[in-house]
This record gives C-alpha cells, sequence and structure tokens, in this order.
C-alpha cells in the first residue's frame, strides 16, 4: 500500500523589496515539504493576500513603506490566530527579537541568516514551536542561570513606536515622512522624539540622529 505525502507548507512573504521574494522562492523551490505563494509589498496587499491565498505561515519584515512590523503583529494575532508569523528583518536581533516575540510573533531570522538556519527556523514554527536565533537563546539561558543579570540596553526601554520612529531617522526620514509612514500624526511623531531623547538621554538633535543611525544600521 502506497501513502500520499501530505501536501507541502503553504509560505507567503510580507516585505517591500520584490527582489527578497525572488530569493525566498528560490530557496524554497528546492524543499518538497515547503511551497512559497506569493509575496505583499504593502500592508494593504498583506490583507488581501492573507483573505484568498490563506498560507499556513506568514513571514513578515519588520520594516515596511506603508507600516511597522512590531505593530502589526497584535494585529495580524488577533485577526489570523491560528496563524504563525515568522519576523524574517535586517534589524539586529538584540534589539528586536524579543520585542517581536511579546508581539505575538512566533519566531525570529535575520535575512542575513545562513539558508539552513532559514529553513530550521520555517520547520520549526510549523510545528508550533518558537524559533530564536542562536545569539538570543543563549541570551536567555545565561539570563536564567546567572546570578546577576547584566543592566539592560537604554534602546530597550523604547516603546516600540519609538523604536520605529528612531530606525526611520536613522535612514534620513523627516518627521513629516516618519508620520506619512507610520500612518500617525506629526505631533504624535515629535512627542515620540523627545519621549526618545529623555529615555536614551540625548540632549541635542546631533545625538539623537547619531543614536538613531547606530539603530538604523545594526550596531547597538
Amino acid at each position: 500500500m502506497t501513502h500520499s505525502l501530505p501536501p507541502p507548507a503553504r509560505i507567503a512573504l510580507v516585505d517591500d523589496h520584490p527582489v527578497i521574494g525572488a530569493a525566498l522562492a528560490s530557496t524554497l523551490a528546492a524543499e518538497h515539504r515547503l511551497l512559497f505563494i506569493g509575496q505583499a509589498t504593502t500592508v494593504q496587499e498583506m490583507h488581501h493576500l492573507l483573505a484568498h491565498q490563506h498560507p499556513d505561515l506568514l513571514m513578515l519584515d519588520l520594516s515596511m513603506a506603508d507600516g511597522n512590523g512590531l505593530e502589526l503583529l497584535p494585529l495580524l494575532r488577533a485577526l489570523h490566530r491560528h496563524l504563525p508569523v515568522l519576523v524574517y528583518s535586517m534589524g539586529d536581533p538584540r534589539l528586536y527579537a524579543e520585542r517581536a516575540i511579546r508581539a505575538g510573533a512566533a519566531g525570529y531570522v535575520c535575512k542575513d541568516a545562513p539558508i539552513r538556519d532559514v529553513l530550521d527556523a520555517l520547520h520549526t514554527v510549523l510545528r508550533g514551536e518558537l524559533y530564536l536565533p542562536p545569539i538570543i537563546a543563549r541570551r536567555l539561558l545565561r539570563s536564567c542561570t546567572a546570578p546577576a543579570a547584566p543592566q539592560p540596553s537604554p534602546l530597550m526601554t523604547l516603546s516600540n513606536r519609538e523604536l520605529a520612529v528612531l530606525h526611520l531617522l536613522g535612514h534620513g526620514n523627516t518627521p513629516a515622512e516618519i508620520s506619512q509612514h507610520l500612518n500617525v500624526s506629526l505631533k504624535t511623531v515629535k512627542r515620540a522624539q523627545r519621549q526618545i531623547q529623555d529615555k536614551l538621554g540625548l540632549h541635542t538633535r546631533g545625538a539623537l540622529l547619531y543614536a538613531a543611525m547606530h539603530v538604523a544600521y545594526g550596531s547597538t
């Protein structure tokens, strides 16, 4: 008696760079247990994709042209509570991974991770388990066994929105552009900037921009 193989897991991507989707599709083409079914490059396209394609797992970038992944995660969990979301980002996992998990992600993997790690992340999340980059898993293990945990980075005190504002500032966006990008008022953006400066002890705009560039380009 022959046994038919189960259908491949359907994987969708939300990322505003088509080249990322093309690379992911090429990678998954060699995996008989995984099927890449499409990419959304905007939040609106994401909602359409979820309504019509019904993926088994959604890969989500944190930085979108019309939204912020950390703020999308609670919405996705509320609207699609059985859909696991794997964050797929260039953001420093030391800064973003735990935030993503707290916001509702089932895992976090870096875009520059080896292909085997990306595949491991996909299969782990599809099994219903949590996936974290090794550097974060080791840090969590140390925090459970160390006699005294080190003081967290001041960046960890920022809210998700404040972190998004700081990231966009680091990429050269003006407050008005950030307002449009995050779909919030200019007043909200300026208030976030003041809160960032207060929390990080930054007393000049130059210091704020310097910190923003470090966040945007992966230094912590």
